[in-house]
């Protein structure tokens, strides 16, 4: 089948980015290439399992979740150093390794990335998955999305990882974008007492709605 035009544009983009992208914390572009109408990209295979799989048997342990926050926030670290917002965290772009203790959580798909290197025609298009999406990108904040909108994702997902369930929940998009403008979060020690209360802190601070309240 002929890609359409936009999605051309943004597997051009991930190829960009990937290519550039220099981080141990995210998956590296070994080549990139096109066969006729056929598109692909060539990635390193790693062992591992998507966090949602593993989200799935119940929350990480403490240690886990610290853990994959260390790797998480290093692979941010290194991608918005570069110019890139992710746009798209979440636990099905996460991958871990490690059976009974979690080693290694490693970031991967910039299929929804940003940068200047993102064609015009695209760049302002709304992107993400509405469960770990921040009200500025979403639309809901008169104010353009920047890194803090990837950390208010990573905070949606360290919630997952320590209370097992989002920080909201609904049956329709719209329900869910009001709730990530509108309404405050559970505190995760809450629904999980033994959290220390300064990890809980960390992840109320993320998932500020203001972007000026998040970390910087």
């Amino acid at each position: 089948r002929r890609v359409a035009p936009g999605a051309r544009l943004r597997l051009d983009h991930e190829a960009l980015v990937l290519r550039r992208l220099k981080s141990p914390w995210a998956a590296p572009l070994l080549a990139v290439g096109a066969q006729g109408e056929l598109f692909y990209l060539v990635m390193e295979h790693v062992a591992a399992t998507p966090l949602d799989e593993r989200l799935r048997q119940g929350p990480l342990s403490l240690r886990d979740s610290l853990r994959l926050a260390v790797c998480l926030l290093m692979a941010l670290r290194d991608v918005h150093e570069q110019g890139v917002l992710h746009r798209d965290l979440k636990p099905a772009n996460i991958i871990v390794t490690g059976e009974s203790r979690l080693e290694r959580a490693t970031l991967i798909d910039f299929g929804l990335s940003h940068s200047d290197w993102l064609d015009l025609a695209i760049r302002d298009h709304s992107v993400g998955t509405a469960r770990y999406l921040s009200p500025e990108q979403a639309g809901l904040l008169e104010q353009k999305p920047d890194c803090r909108s990837d950390l208010y994702s990573a905070g949606a997902v360290l919630f997952e990882c320590l209370a097992g369930r989002p920080p909201f929940e609904a049956e329709s998009v719209g329900e869910l974008l009001w709730q990530h403008m509108a309404v405050r979060p559970p505190s995760v020690r809450t629904l999980r007492p033994e959290v220390p209360r300064a990890l809980d802190d960390a992840v109320t601070r993320l998932l500020r709605k203001d972007p000026r309240d998040r970390y910087q």
